[in-house]
């Protein structure tokens, strides 16, 4: 575990990543990257992009491709394609990442919990709705809320602090990505990453690195007065 909590005991709110953090839906977007690029006689490269679009929007995420495979056609049809192939790809059953119910309940009455998430604002109302997250974080920003800036910029994460009154530096952010990371350090916020969809050694800009809900929760509890 990397352990440099800075002054984790001035904390007052958590701001939670939703995939890969919260719910289990990199493997997909594996599946959807593959089938897309499929179409155009593509290979999907996993190591070599997936960094690259993991917290970004499906519009971004689809211009990252579309530069890096030379995709033809106008971008806004790629972005209709692989919009559509997304949404049947998440027709099947989305779950929580493992342990995060149960750290949810552990420290729900603690702090004050939000959702800043890149996802397509309309496919995470369908999942939030399926999983009950509106009635368990009290402030959730989307990319409605931010005029379709995603990570790496800060705005998701400042909006989501403003959005539960606390200021940014008092919030700790839960990523699993790299972009993630770089968006809650560009928003003065200290970030703990999960090793849930990539390798710790991608993930050293963060504050903290745990390999699971369990681990994580322990850790917190042990850095923080309640």
């Amino acid at each position: 575990m990397n352990n440099n909590p800075k002054s984790l005991r001035k904390i007052r709110a958590l701001i939670f990543d939703a995939e890969g953090v919260l719910i289990d839906t990199e493997p997909l977007w594996d599946m959807s990257q593959e089938a897309f690029l499929q179409h155009y006689g593509k290979t999907y490269e996993r190591n070599r992009v997936k960094s690259l679009l993991t917290g970004r929007s499906l519009a971004e995420g689809t211009a990252v491709l579309a530069q890096i495979y030379a995709l033809p056609g106008p971008l806004d049809e790629l972005i209709r394609q692989r919009q559509e192939i997304v949404q049947s790809c998440f027709q099947t059953n989305v779950t929580f990442i493992p342990g995060a119910r149960a750290f949810l309940a552990r420290f729900g009455r603690k702090l004050p919990f939000g959702i800043a998430t890149s996802m397509d604002p309309d496919m995470f109302l369908g999942i939030a709705e399926k999983l009950d997250l509106l009635s368990l974080f009290p402030a959730i920003s989307t990319l409605h809320q931010t005029q379709g800036r995603g990570k790496p910029a800060p705005a998701l994460f400042l909006d989501c602090a403003a959005r539960l009154n606390v200021a940014p530096v008092d919030c700790l952010v839960i990523e699993d990505a790299p972009l993630g990371i770089e968006a809650a350090r560009r928003a003065g916020m200290l970030c703990a990453a999960l090793t849930t969809t990539y390798e710790a050694t991608l993930l050293e800009q963060a504050d903290v690195i745990v390999h699971s809900f369990d681990e994580f929760g322990d850790w917190l509890a042990s850095h923080l007065d309640f």
